[in-house]
């Protein structure tokens, strides 16, 4: 059982909160539209296509938790998930969201490898928890300033990458903290760039 086996079946709780569901509206506007083949790298349980609605013939979802595509499966079963990046076949996009770079051993390898997974000038969009939030509230995991995030990403031979911040002020505008609510101040750093 991987890591987040253990969790799989409750995973989606920690994304169902009020402010997880404002960032899931900022998401959806940032990355619409997504035009073209999507590979979603550390797909987990589908929040992707939660969030989204992409034409299965057009979407690859990727993990290395076969229990957190079990859950995806039974989410949506008419869209294609593995655990490996298929080798020989490249996409328009790549899409690596929430707080799957954190868990990298090593980042520029593992950018490095999703790069050669998309087609030359392909549009690949990075999220990244940022140092202050930590995940450890779901599994152990790292943090990454905007700074170390976009020196990686360069490092892998990304293009044009543009990293901006996704704070908690952003996404609890309008939104008062209630007695007992306690959910954390997301923070995350969000990159866009060319393979």
């Amino acid at each position: 059982m991987t890591l987040y086996g253990e969790v799989a079946g409750r995973y989606d709780e920690h994304y169902s909160d009020r402010v997880s569901q404002l960032e899931n509206a900022w998401l959806q506007d940032w990355l619409d539209p997504l035009d073209g083949s999507i590979l979603d790298l550390g797909c987990g349980t589908g929040l992707l296509l939660d969030i989204m609605d992409i034409d299965p013939c057009r979407y690859r979802g990727v993990d290395p938790s076969e229990e957190m595509l079990g859950v995806a499966r039974g989410k949506h079963p008419e869209h294609s998930f593995s655990v490996d990046v298929p080798p020989w076949v490249q996409y328009d996009n790549l899409v690596c969201l929430w707080s799957v770079l954190p868990h990298s051993k090593s980042l520029a390898s593992e950018l490095y490898r999703a790069r050669l997974s998309i087609r030359p000038q392909g549009h690949c969009y990075f999220g990244a928890i940022a140092p202050g939030w930590g995940a450890s509230h779901i599994v152990p995991s790292r943090e990454h300033s905007g700074l170390e995030l976009e020196q990686e990403l360069v490092f892998a031979g990304y293009q044009y990458v543009t990293v901006s911040p996704l704070t908690g002020a952003d996404t609890r505008a309008g939104i008062s903290q209630t007695p007992g609510d306690d959910s954390p101040p997301y923070s995350f750093y969000m990159a866009r760039c060319l393979a």
